[in-house]
Order: C-alpha cells, then sequence, then structure tokens
C-alpha cells in the first residue's frame, strides 16, 4: 500500500478469474487488464474502490505519486495472443486523472519468451527522479533473477547506473522527499541502502538484516524499522540523520511481515495471520 497526497492506493498483484472474463468478453483481441485500489470514505465506513484499468497488468505490484500523476509498474502483455506464447513484458505506467485510465509509459519484452519471466516490482522516489526496480528471470530452470533497474526522468526511462544497477531491489520506502531506502536481496543476505538524489549508499552495519518494512512514527521525527529473524523478529527505530539502530522491542510467536502507528499504539501483524499491539510507540 501506498500513501499519495493523503489518499490510500494499494496495487492489485493479481486479477480474479471473474476480472479476466470479465476484461476478455469487452473486446475479442482478448485484452489484459490490471487492477488498483483506492480507499475512499463514500458510505458509513471507508471502503475499497476497484479500477480495473491498468491495460497489459496481468500483475501490478507497487504504484507511488511523482510530479502529480499517479505511476504504477508491473508485467504482463497487452492482449492473451502475446502472453500465451510466453511473451512477457515489464512495464511502466502513468495515470493523469487518478487512476480512471492508464497509459503505458515503457515496456520491455522478456529475453526469451517461454523460458523468462521479467517484471518491473518496486518503485522509489527521490527528489526529482523515479528508480524503478525490476528484474529478469529464468523461471522454468530455476535461475536467479538479474536485475533491470531503470531511473525515470525528464520525461524519460533510462538504465540506472551506479551502486543498485545490478542489485535485486525486493523493497523500498520513502525516507522523506529527498531520501529513501532500498533493500536488496542477494544470496548471502539482504542489503539495505540508503538512497538520495546524488546516489545510493549501502548502509554497512544494517548488512544481513532481513528488513520487512517501515514506518514514521506519528511524531515525524524518527522511523521504525521492522525485521524478520529465525526466531520471530524485532522492532528497532531509526532516529535523526545517522543510520544506527536502537531496539524497541522483541516480536515472537511467528515470523512479522507488516507494521502500522495507530492512535499513539504500535501494530505488527505476522505471516500467520495474527495482529500484535504494543501499549505505546516510542
Amino acid at each position: 500500500m501506498r500513501l499519495v497526497d493523503g489518499t490510500l492506493w494499494m496495487a492489485g498483484s493479481d486479477s480474479v478469474q471473474a476480472d479476466e472474463d470479465w476484461t476478455q468478453a469487452k473486446d475479442p483481441r482478448l485484452l489484459i487488464e490490471g487492477n488498483v485500489f483506492r480507499l475512499e470514505d463514500s458510505g458509513p465506513e471507508p471502503a475499497w474502490q476497484k479500477l480495473r484499468t491498468v491495460g497489459g497488468g496481468e500483475h501490478v505490484h507497487d504504484l507511488v505519486g511523482f510530479q502529480g500523476d499517479l505511476y504504477a509498474v508491473g508485467s504482463g502483455a497487452d492482449v492473451r495472443a502475446e502472453f500465451g506464447v510466453g511473451e512477457v513484458f515489464r512495464y511502466l505506467w502513468r495515470s493523469t486523472d487518478q487512476g480512471t485510465t492508464f497509459e503505458t509509459v515503457a515496456r520491455f519484452r522478456c529475453p526469451e519468451p517461454g523460458r523468462d519471466d521479467t517484471r518491473f516490482r518496486r518503485l522509489l522516489l527521490v527528489g526529482d527522479r523515479l528508480l524503478v526496480f525490476g528484474y529478469v528471470v529464468d523461471y522454468v530452470n530455476g535461475g536467479q533473477p538479474s536485475a533491470r533497474n531503470a531511473v525515470y526522468e525528464g520525461g524519460e526511462l533510462r538504465e540506472l547506473e551506479g551502486v543498485l544497477e545490478d542489485e535485486h531491489v525486493t523493497r523500498t520506502w520513502s525516507l522523506g522527499p529527498e531520501l529513501g531506502l532500498a533493500v536488496a536481496r542477494r544470496g548471502d543476505g539482504d542489503r539495505s541502502y540508503l538512497v538520495g538524489p546524488d546516489g545510493a549508499r549501502e548502509l554497512e552495519s544494517w548488512r544481513g538484516l532481513r528488513v520487512v518494512d517501515l514506518v514514521a512514527e506519528e511524531s515525524a521525527s524518527a522511523h521504525l524499522v521492522l525485521v524478520a529473524d529465525d526466531d520471530g523478529g524485532e522492532v528497532l527505530r531509526l532516529a535523526g540523520e545517522g543510520t544506527a539502530l536502537r531496539s524497541v522491542l522483541r516480536v515472537e510467536g511467528g515470523q512479522p511481515t507488516a507494521m502500522a502507528v495507530f492512535d499513539g499504539a504500535l501494530f505488527v501483524g505476522t505471516q500467520d495471520g495474527q495482529v500484535y499491539r504494543a501499549l505505546a510507540a516510542r
């Protein structure tokens, strides 16, 4: 989920069969469309509005607000005739009307149709640059993902250069208008990078930490970092301009997957569907 100008959005990572049937029934070319969801106060309780408007979006993985528009990333193909023969594309989409319509900014086909999968998976806004993280993988033979990362700047999408160009980035969070955090997956453990207008640098003291979520405290003076380990997990506090982490509490009883600060309390969700509430977030 992403908060964009005060509105909560969610990318639809996969469509249900009823959605697929609805899309294909309206056009003989058997189009492919994907979903984004917008939380709206349209009744006694907030409700998710589904916008099935992402052309080509077999999978829609992430979305952010950038320079007044909404951008999304994912994978798929324009029509079933492409997808059915293994022609999978990674996509960057843009909406200028709050998700009512999306246009394709760019799409790139996998190198070997029928063997490879390719996706753009994560976005990260840093100043006037939108970083786009993706990969190609030989899914038939069980290969390792190879990074396909890009930057969108000045209306142009180009290959990302620098520290992150070959990193398989799996998670991103904004730390402010000019700063973000990117977590890359490696065989010997995750790597975390602080990303700013001048590039990225690895947080070596975080090496090996499995960062799964990050939220700002209600005061916005610090961030809470959720990490998972073999025995559960831990909530750590990141304050000021440094990168040192201080332990806040341990999470026992399950692998943590998500975290939120709400109404003065800290909530942590786990992989087995449990939600835990701390007395206070501090």
